[in-house]
């Protein structure tokens, strides 16, 4: 599932999912986990994009949060009459809570 909406200089949403076992053999470990991602940006005049989400996972099986959390800034230029992006970013974890 993904939802997004932009509101002027503003984009902000989430992705989310969720995956299970069903089947297999018994020897396998049963799996449940589910993802979401929020999302915010915020694009300047300028093309400068600065964005911050975190790519969080929860073990149903285990009981455990893996979060980490990722911020970028990005700049739109051409070169050559080429747009381009340049990116920089860094994450952090929380995790295993």
């Amino acid at each position: 599932m993904a939802v997004a909406r932009r509101a002027r200089n503003w984009t902000y949403g989430l992705l989310a999912n969720h995956i299970w076992s069903f089947a297999g053999r018994d020897s396998r470990a049963d799996v449940s986990t589910t993802f979401l991602q929020p999302f915010v940006s915020f694009t300047t005049k300028t093309y400068t994009t600065f964005a911050l989400n975190t790519e969080s996972t929860y073990d149903w099986e285990n009981k455990r949060w893996m979060v980490p959390l990722n911020a970028t800034v990005a700049q739109m230029l051409k070169i050559g009459g080429q747009p381009i992006q340049l990116q920089l970013g860094g994450a952090g974890l929380r995790g295993p809570a």
